[in-house]
Formats: C-alpha cells, sequence, structure tokens
C-alpha cells in the first residue's frame, strides 16, 4: 500500500491546500511612502495588488478558522518586513477577483527586492502550523 506525497516543488500559479485551490494571476508589489507631518520621518509600508480565483476541490464545509492563508513579506535578506492572514471562508475571507492587500511595516527605509511568501495556515493545540505553498520574488 502506498500513499501519495506532495511534491516539495513551489507553484507560482496554482496553490492546492484542501479542499481549495488558488489560481494566482498577475500581481504587482509596491512600496507606499508616507511622512510623518510633524516629526518629517519617513515610513514604508507595501501594497499587493492581485488577480485571485479560489474554489473548493470538492464540495465540503470548511471551518472559518482552518485552513487560512498566511502572507509574509520578507526583504532581500529573509527579514520578515510584515505579515497577514487570511480566511477562506466565513466573514472577511479573500475572494476570487481582483485583491488589494496592504502590509503595514514598521520601517523607516525602503527595501528592495522583496519577496511575499504565502502559507497554508492551521490551527493545532500547540500553536499555529504552517506549510509554504509559494514564493513570489520581486
Amino acid at each position: 500500500m502506498s500513499a501519495a506525497v506532495y511534491g516539495t516543488e513551489l507553484s507560482t500559479t496554482q496553490l492546492d491546500f484542501y479542499p481549495y485551490e488558488l489560481n494566482l494571476g498577475p500581481y504587482v508589489l509596491t512600496t507606499v511612502a508616507g511622512t510623518n507631518p510633524t516629526t518629517r520621518v519617513y515610513t514604508y509600508s507595501y501594497k499587493l495588488k492581485m488577480d485571485l480565483d479560489i474554489h473548493t476541490t470538492d464540495e465540503a464545509v470548511a471551518d472559518p478558522a482552518n485552513p487560512k492563508l498566511y502572507m509574509q513579506l520578507e526583504n532581500g535578506n529573509g527579514i520578515r518586513l510584515a505579515s497577514k492572514s487570511f480566511p477562506l471562508s466565513g466573514d472577511g475571507r479573500l475572494l476570487s477577483g481582483t485583491q488589494t492587500i496592504n502590509f503595514d511595516s514598521a520601517s523607516d527605509q525602503m527595501e528592495s527586492p522583496l519577496t511575499l511568501k504565502i502559507y497554508e495556515s492551521i490551527s493545532t493545540p500547540y500553536g499555529e502550523a504552517r506549510r509554504l505553498l509559494s514564493e513570489l520574488k520581486e
């Protein structure tokens, strides 16, 4: 008896995690500069605009808490700049179509190049477990 094992190759277009399939379309990751009018200190945040096609692979009822999509933005050295978690069912879920996601960062300098890592996230009694699905590089 043998069991199928998922490969370790990361996709940049189709992400599979039960019971969902997510197809990534074109995306743009931009830096947004802001300034504090009092101190005149610049701050930088990041905006991701991407086309998504999300659908279920089976007729299954999904819990709004599991699985979730976790996105982490990193600089060229692999240091986390910002992250966000998104449910795939229930209120506040990601939907098919064009999505705009803002990543707030406490960085006082503009970072480049950037890497966006997309994980499947599942809550367990011992904390959150994540599986890397995709890495999008700038």
